[in-house]
């Protein structure tokens, strides 16, 4: 009986460890971390973190470059990496190459008897020597000129077949679009397709809600160069609710005569699993939705 027990015992820590990840898996937050300077150049900064800081992905946009780091475990690697070396190995080939055709080079230039050859004779006298020495090669000539005008003439008709086709492409799809915005109004139109339209929003608006930072600050200088325009971005940009819940100061500018922003941003918040989860299981229960999207597939 002792060993019954125990086997329950163990059987029973399994389940428990097993209940206790799934929760955690669920329930525990993925957080995120965004951060924003503009001076002279702007600069983007987005950290991701998950289980106790297990999963951590790392964001960075600098000069107009991306930059991901994904740490599991504590082991991080640069996302993107074996581009940049594949990259850097065509370019050392490349160099290898431009090499080899300067060596090559410097060796024709070192040969000594084609530069006495070229050294005794006069541009003339060689150019009437190689004419009365080799009869063939003006025939050649005239015949490498007639080949490339001849070349030349194909790829403008090619060119022009291609500019053709081109023109017809976008016709076809100027009446695809135009067919497919007709069917759009008629599935629109149906009162099922406006259930599943409006469940969607509603799950939209439901992962918003979760999704928005919990914490921001942000002081932003702006201006566009003309006062009525930064005056209607102003009032825009104050009919967002970031704007008056958060610690967010937006100052224009209506003097400057030129289009600048310069400040920081810097923004936290969290959202769980167990609301996607959520999500698609209320979608996936949903006829309506599955009506929809066997149409569009």
């Amino acid at each position: 009986m002792s060993i019954v027990f125990l086997i329950l015992k163990i059987i029973g820590i399994l389940l428990l460890v097993i209940l206790c990840l799934i929760l955690l898996i669920l329930f525990h937050p993925i957080f995120y971390q965004i951060k924003g300077e503009a001076e002279e150049k702007i600069s983007l900064q987005g950290y991701f973190w998950w289980l106790f800081q297990i999963i951590r992905l790392e964001v960075r946009w600098m000069d107009q470059e991306f930059s991901f780091r994904l740490r599991i475990f504590g082991f991080s690697k640069n996302l993107g990496e074996e581009e940049t070396m594949e990259e850097d190995s065509a370019e050392s080939a490349m160099d290898e190459r431009a090499s080899e055709g300067e060596t090559f080079r410097e060796e024709e230039e070192k040969n000594p008897k084609d530069a006495s050859v070229v050294g005794e004779r006069n541009p003339v006298e060689t150019s009437a020597v190689e004419e009365a020495e080799n009869p063939t090669e003006t025939s050649a000539v005239e015949e490498a000129d007639r080949q490339a005008v001849k070349s030349a003439a194909e790829e403008n008709s090619s060119q022009q077949e291609k500019n053709a086709d081109k023109q017809k492409k976008a016709k076809t799809n100027e009446n695809g679009i135009l067919d497919r915005f007709k069917e759009f109004r008629q599935e629109a139109s149906d009162e099922r397709n406006r259930q599943a339209i409006s469940h969607l929003w509603r799950e939209l608006c439901y992962l918003l809600a979760h999704l928005k930072p919990k914490y921001v600050k942000a002081e932003i200088f702006f201006s566009t160069g003309d006062p009525a325009l930064t005056g209607e971005v102003t009032g825009a940009l104050s009919l967002f609710p970031l704007i008056y819940r958060y610690d967010a100061h937006i100052y224009p500018d209506f003097l400057s005569e030129e289009f600048y922003i310069k400040g920081s941003m810097k923004m936290k918040g969290h959202i769980a699993v167990f609301h996607f989860l959520k999500i698609l299981i209320r979608l996936f229960l949903d006829k309506n939705i599955k009506r929809l999207y066997y149409k569009f597939k």
